[in-house]
Parts: C-alpha cells; sequence; structure tokens
C-alpha cells in the first residue's frame, strides 16, 4: 500500500452528487500520469448520496454505482489499489452512543455496498468502515466497528477491510485497542501533528486551531517567540504551550510514528496511514516540504504504507486535473519532490 494518495470531491461532496460531476471525477489520462509518478493506491472518500437513493433503508442507485464501479475499474486496470472509504463520521455516527438504530444502519448500508462491489478483485479494492467515526466512547466504537466487520465478511470474505479507532482516528486512541480476531484488516490512523503548523489559515478547523499564521517546521526558538503576539485567549495560549513544549523536528515525528509501529509489530497487525497533510496556501513552502519529507520517511522507515491527503484542492498538490501542459502553473512540485514521487510528464 505505499505511495499513495487521497481523492476526495468526485464522491464526496453531500448534495452534489450528479451523474455528469462524477464522471468527470477523473480520466484515464491523469490516471496514467499518477501511475508513472509512482503511485499505487488512491483512497476514494464516498458519502451514501453517492451511490444511493436511500440510506436507510438501503436503496443503491443503479447509474451511480455504475460510475463509482467505473472509476474503480479505471485504477485496477493501471494496477493501482482502491480504498473505498464511507466518508461521513461525523453525520452517521453522531447518535451511536445513545441508540441502536444508527448502528444498526450502518451495518445494512455496508452489506449492501459490500455485496454490490464483491465481484471487484480483492487485490484492488478495500473497504474502509467509517473515517473518523465520531463515537467519543473510544471502546464503544471498537465494539460497533466489530459488529460493521462480522457484516462486510458475511458477503465478501476475502476483501481486506480498513478500521479506524475513535478521535479523529487518532494514534493514541489505536494504541489503546487491541486488533480484532480477522487477520484480513489493515489499521489506520491519520497524522496531523502538530495540527496548529498543520490546520493553521484553515477556516474549517475549530477551537481555534486554525487561527495561526507564520508557523514553521521544524521549530525554532526565533519562530516560537515571534507567534506569541498571536495569543488573544485563553485557549490561544493552551495551544501555543502544548506547541511550545517539545520541538517538532523529524526526531518528533518519528517518535509519534513509531508508537504505533510498536504496537503494530507486538500484535502482528498491518498499519497505515491514510490522511497527512498540511493546508497549501497558509504553510510556507519549506515548511510543507519539510514536514512531509519527513513524515513519508519515519512512516516508510516503519514499514507504514500511506495515502497523503490530497490529489487536489486546498491540502493538495495542485487544483485542477494533472493532464497537460496546462496544468504545470497549478502543480506544487516542492510536494511531489517531498513524497519522493515522480515528476509526471506532461505533454
Amino acid at each position: 500500500m505505499f505511495s499513495g494518495v487521497n481523492m476526495p470531491h468526485g464522491f464526496m461532496i453531500i448534495g452534489d452528487q450528479t451523474l455528469e460531476k462524477q464522471r468527470a471525477f477523473t480520466s484515464s489520462e491523469e490516471i496514467k500520469i499518477m501511475k508513472g509518478m509512482g503511485i499505487k493506491n488512491v483512497r476514494i472518500p464516498f458519502v451514501p448520496e453517492a451511490i444511493a437513493k436511500s440510506y436507510s433503508p438501503p436503496i443503491l442507485d443503479t447509474a451511480k454505482l455504475a460510475n463509482l464501479r467505473r472509476a474503480i475499474e479505471s485504477f485496477r486496470r493501471e494496477g493501482i489499489l482502491v480504498q473505498l472509504d464511507l466518508h461521513d463520521g461525523t453525520r452517521l455516527a453522531r447518535a451511536m452512543e445513545t441508540s441502536l438504530e444508527p448502528v444498526r444502519e450502518l451495518k445494512a448500508f455496508w452489506r449492501v455496498v459490500a455485496e454490490a462491489l464483491k465481484d471487484i478483485d480483492p487485490n484492488y479494492l478495500m473497504f474502509e468502515i467509517l473515517n473518523e467515526p465520531q463515537v467519543q466512547d473510544g471502546a464503544l466504537w471498537w465494539s460497533i466497528q466489530k459488529s460493521v466487520i462480522s457484516e462486510i465478511r458475511s458477503v465478501a470474505p476475502t476483501h481486506t477491510i480498513i478500521v479506524q479507532a475513535s478521535k479523529w482516528s487518532s494514534i493514541d486512541d489505536l494504541r489503546a485497542r487491541a486488533p480484532y480476531s480477522d487477520k484480513n484488516i489493515i489499521y489506520t490512523f491519520h497524522f496531523y501533528e502538530p495540527f496548529i503548523f498543520t490546520h493553521q489559515g484553515a477556516n474549517w478547523a475549530t477551537f481555534e486551531q486554525g487561527d495561526w499564521r507564520d508557523i514553521r517546521f521544524p521549530t525554532t526558538t526565533e519562530n516560537l517567540e515571534s507567534l506569541k503576539s498571536q495569543i488573544t485567549s485563553a485557549n490561544k495560549r493552551r495551544l501555543y504551550d502544548s506547541f511550545a513544549a517539545q520541538p517538532w523536528n523529524a526526531a518528533r515525528i518519528r517518535e509519534r510514528i513509531e508508537l504505533i509501529a510498536d504496537w503494530g509489530e507486538r500484535y502482528d497487525a498491518r498499519v497505515t496511514c491514510n490522511e497527512f497533510g498540511t493546508v497549501r496556501e497558509t504553510v510556507d513552502s519549506r515548511s510543507r516540504f519539510n514536514w512531509h519529507r519527513d513524515t513519508v520517511r519515519a512512516l516508510e522507515e516503519f514499514g507504514i504504507g500511506w495515502s497523503v491527503y490530497e490529489w487536489r484542492g486546498g491540502m493538495g498538490m495542485h487544483y485542477g486535473k494533472i493532464t497537460s501542459v496546462g496544468a504545470k502553473d497549478t502543480i506544487d512540485w516542492n510536494i511531489i519532490d517531498a513524497l519522493g514521487w515522480r515528476r509526471p510528464r506532461l505533454r
């Protein structure tokens, strides 16, 4: 699963799931370029509306499902694995701590989806149960997820299933869990540490985490001192103190990732990191390069597969489709180099 990328937007935006926009998600030319760059896997996030007329009861939309199958098949032809990620962890999981009904709905939905896609070669398709599930009780979510695994297994016995812990798919919550008995599972975590660096300037970040600007990586005494002028509340003081307590550098990233690598080794469990990245416009180019390079180096040192966030968009490496010389101005070559990919040959 090494060297992958997230491809949101095509099947992820609620209320924007027209057949035409789904078909324009990518092209065979773009996928060939991705293969030439060295990309081995893509993570395709989707919402129920992308393939279903109804979530509960689960009723699939034949035409939309065909669009998704066509996309998966396009990647398969180029030897690229697809992680199919149900990317709706806040909306779908919101009531799971107080009601069994949303659990039953999730299980029923995945049974129908897995049944519909089980004929696709399991070497090129994996099922990811739920992105960043917002169930605050980590043990409860682990139990819920186990029941969904059983539902998928009842119809798709050979496909790999990707699972994750609660608390935003955190390293620490995953380390607190024991793996499931099913051996055909990959355990994923997301890595956006330190968050006020990776998400500085992000207008969707909460608790003043996105309010910051000009944070550098690796940290320096001078930069930390300059950031103090941005502390305008007790909460921002707390965030700053946590960030400044230890240096953030390649060694610190390695230390964090080693924790989950040790967990995987202890339990003989396969681990991947299928989200990591930084906001593009508000993180300076050198810091962005350093952070991505050091994160990839640590992941690969411990044999952990990865999928960066994202192919195109606000955290991505470009804004259009990489298909022609005309797209050159939108490509962040800096990140392609940091990830160790080959620069694409464009006509």
